[in-house]
């Protein structure tokens, strides 16, 4: 029986399968690839709500996914396959981020700077270059190829720039 407390989120009453992008135990939160190809917000509590432990990497889930306060989030969780428990600790060469090639690394430069804000919720943020350009978006996928968990603002950083459309992106990234 339920705990008298306990309120489920409400249900969306559509599910869906999803493969678990990461999951950070100690945060408590994760990402899902969701298969129409988007992504979503996993916040422990859902997994607590269906009495599962954290997901692995790759796990598929049923889910149900409704709005949440910043963009997808997972409601409900249905189902989880292919492993639940803490991840394994992985080194930064065993990243699911997209590898680099040569191509993505043609015509960048190296900067130093200071990140401005990062939103692990949205999977991006800013640095603010110390060369006095405009600020350079950071994705976190850049931060898993690096193989850092989790950035500060403030924190000092040295970047490998490209210059996009859209405006100058990090292609990669060390700590300093």
């Amino acid at each position: 029986m339920a705990h008298p407390s306990f309120q489920p989120l409400s249900s969306t009453g559509n599910t869906v399968e999803a493969t678990v992008k990461w999951f950070n135990t100690t945060k408590g939160f994760g990402f899902v690839a969701v298969a129409d190809g988007s992504e979503a917000f996993l916040h422990m509590s859902a997994l607590e709500a269906a009495g599962l432990p954290a997901p692995r990497e790759g796990a598929v889930m049923k889910c149900e996914v409704g709005p949440g306060k910043k963009g997808p989030q997972v409601t409900r969780v249905i189902e989880v396959t292919g492993g639940v428990g803490a991840p394994a600790a992985r080194a930064p060469s065993s990243s699911h981020a997209a590898p680099l090639d040569a191509a993505m690394l043609a015509n960048t430069v190296q900067v130093e700077g200071s990140v401005k804000w990062f939103s692990p919720e949205r999977g991006y943020g800013f640095v603010t270059p110390d060369d006095g350009g405009d600020n350079v978006f950071l994705h976190s996928d850049c931060l898993r190829r690096a193989g850092v968990q989790s950035i500060d603002t403030d924190q000092r950083v040295a970047l490998t720039v490209a210059t996009t459309h859209k405006g100058r992106e990090a292609r990669a990234m060390r700590l300093l």
